[in-house]
């Protein structure tokens, strides 16, 4: 199957998973904010869509790299058109919490996949692409999703919306049932035979010491040994399954953590925004329309993110991104007309628009070969905790304080973070490709 199949197949299935996700997520919370319900219920019931996602993605990328993407997309979407087909019964709020981990589940391994299909296709040098091109169909996606569903909902009811979230699922479901999901391994550049190299040494120094020290207990050369690169090891045992084992590398922990933190950017927007519409009188329609410029600006940002790249540097240019997310938030926590509003929320989707291609290329590039899959589970759990943690800080205080405050605890720590990450830029310990 030709490389452009397969990178239609992956992005197809990403799109409509986020889109179902974001639909119904949207929809349930407009659904129930017009049952009157206050942000601190609604709070749990949002995070509730990360919580096991949260928990289990690490051990779904270890599944995936011992069994291929394809089981991985068969469970997800059964798990994503169940949750969308519960969701057309209107129950009692327990239903919606089992329907919302349902979602969630489904929807992390439909996307864990799918970036693995990506990160595979073509060789390494055209990474960027295709995650610039794989965020493009998310970005579709995410417009597509709340305009739809506000306009549903206003129109029609919560019923015609979640039908229409049901029709998106099975179409995903078909994909699954007829694509071709063989990978390709990506030939080797420069660089990445440089990593792999760096690695297979690490492991090699550390197997040894590790049959050296046997006799006397200890389980792995100590942390600051050198390899035959000159690298400095981890201390860790080769072929750990602890996550910690990833940590160590200093290219991977810095992706880890502007990752983490551009995601809580991403979903604290994503949650503010029902409760803020809701206290200026704005529609359902006009709600989605607002969630739906933000994903657009997105879109065209990431047009421009092979340019910025090669530019900038991609660290920079997630760095600019997330100290724009900041002060952009500081903002909306002022008085503003709807002009205003519409602007900071296109001015936000071009900050945070790149965040998703950026790091998942920087992943790519310094993974181990053998623990991509982990490598993209950790990044899930760590994006998936944070989007449980900011729902449910934002929730508890902005019921008795109202959303300036929600917007404040957004900004000021994306604008610390990011200036505190640009005093310590990552260290990898081999060759950084060029962006």
């Amino acid at each position: 199957m030709s490389r452009s199949l397969r990178l239609s197949q992956a992005i197809t299935l990403a799109a409509l998973a986020l889109l179902v996700m974001v639909g119904l997520r949207l929809g349930l919370a407009l659904h129930l904010l017009s049952r009157q319900t206050s942000a601190a219920t609604l709070a749990p019931l949002h995070a509730m869509f990360s919580v096991l996602p949260m928990l289990f993605a690490m051990r779904a990328g270890r599944w995936m790299d011992q069994v291929g993407p394809t089981p991985l997309l068969r469970l997800g979407v059964t798990l994503l058109s169940a949750s969308v087909l519960l969701a057309l019964f209107d129950g009692p709020l327990w239903l919606w919490y089992a329907i919302a981990a349902m979602n969630g589940c489904g929807f992390m391994l439909m996307v864990l996949a799918s970036q693995h299909l990506t990160g595979h296709c073509g060789t390494p040098a055209q990474r960027n692409d295709n995650f610039a091109r794989f965020s493009l169909g998310m970005s579709l996606a995410i417009t597509i999703g709340p305009l739809a569903i506000g306009s549903l909902l206003e129109w029609r009811g919560f019923f015609a919306a979640n039908l229409a979230l049901l029709l998106a699922s099975l179409v995903a479901a078909l994909v699954v049932l007829f694509g071709s999901f063989s990978e390709e391994p990506a030939k080797a550049n420069t660089t990445d035979a440089s990593n792999a190299a760096n690695h297979a040494a690490n492991d090699a120094v550390k197997d040894a010491a590790k049959a050296a020290a046997k006799d006397a207990g200890q389980a792995a050369v100590p942390a600051g040994t050198k390899n035959a690169t000159g690298a400095v090891s981890d201390g860790t045992a080769p072929g750990s399954s602890s996550p910690t084992a990833l940590w160590h590398d200093p290219a991977l922990l810095s992706v880890f953590i502007i990752s983490t933190l551009l995601i809580g950017c991403w979903d604290g927007f994503m949650f503010m925004m029902p409760l803020y519409g809701k206290q200026l009188d704005f529609s359902p329609g006009l709600i989605g329309t607002l969630v739906a410029m933000f994903s657009i600006s997105t879109c065209l940002v990431r047009f421009s993110l092979p340019l910025l790249a090669r530019r900038f540097g991609m660290w920079h240019t997630l760095l600019a991104g997330l100290f724009g997310a900041g002060l952009i938030f500081g903002a909306l926590a002022l008085p503003l007309p709807l002009a205003a509003v519409m602007g900071l929320v296109i001015l936000l989707g071009l900050a945070l628009g790149n965040s998703q291609p950026g790091t998942l290329a920087l992943l790519f590039q310094h993974a181990p070969a053998a623990r991509v899959g982990e490598a993209i589970g950790l990044r899930v759990t760590l994006c998936n905790a944070s989007q449980v943690v900011a729902p449910l800080l934002l929730g508890s205080l902005v019921a008795p304080f109202g959303v300036v405050l929600g917007w404040m605890l957004l900004a000021v720590p994306a604008v610390l973070a990011a200036l505190v990450l640009a005093l310590r830029p990552p260290r990898p310990s081999g060759p950084q490709p060029p962006g």
